[in-house]
């Protein structure tokens, strides 16, 4: 599950009181009233409709997570694109 936290205001404020950092600090699924499966949900369906191919990979290259668009661009299925290394496969 991703957990995403935003601020409401990223300047320092000068009068930060506690009741206020915790405002801030609130997750993203209850500052838009979801549960955290259906967050989930909304979260994929934008990563999945950004119109470029995105590759989440860690230090060693290894695929951690695409988007649909990665998929359809490289001819990949979800069960065969974690396989791929970024050096090896995907670098032109």
């Amino acid at each position: 599950m991703v957990r995403i936290r935003m601020r409401k205001n990223m300047k320092k404020r000068k009068s930060d009181t506690e009741p206020q950092k915790a405002a801030d600090n609130e997750t993203f699924e209850a500052r838009v009233g979801l549960d955290p499966e259906a967050c989930g949900r909304l979260l994929r369906a934008i990563f999945d409709g950004v119109p470029e191919a995105v590759l989440i990979h860690d230090a060693n290259g290894k695929l951690i997570e695409v988007n649909q668009r990665m998929l359809a661009m490289y001819h990949a299925t979800r069960e065969n694109v974690f396989s791929y290394s970024i050096e090896r496969d995907l670098s032109g």
